[in-house]
């Protein structure tokens, strides 16, 4: 990717918490079912956490080598 191309929100750090920033970034990447709610003591939340997780790890089995050369 390239960062001059993103389109993405900017980051309120008064009054956004981390998590809120990433669902609003990946529902603007289009990822569906990106929960409202950010509050990881939310089950939806989880859920949706979950399936990053092992998303995640089925794309990048052996970690994250996309910066190496």
């Amino acid at each position: 990717y390239q960062m001059e191309n993103l389109d993405t929100p900017d980051y309120d750090i008064a009054n956004q918490s981390c998590l809120t920033h990433v669902f609003d970034v990946l529902r603007k990447a289009g990822v569906e079912d990106v929960p409202k709610d950010s509050d990881p003591k939310n089950k939806e939340v989880k859920k949706f956490m979950v399936g990053l997780q092992r998303q995640s790890k089925n794309d990048f089995p052996d970690g994250d080598n996309r910066n190496e050369s």
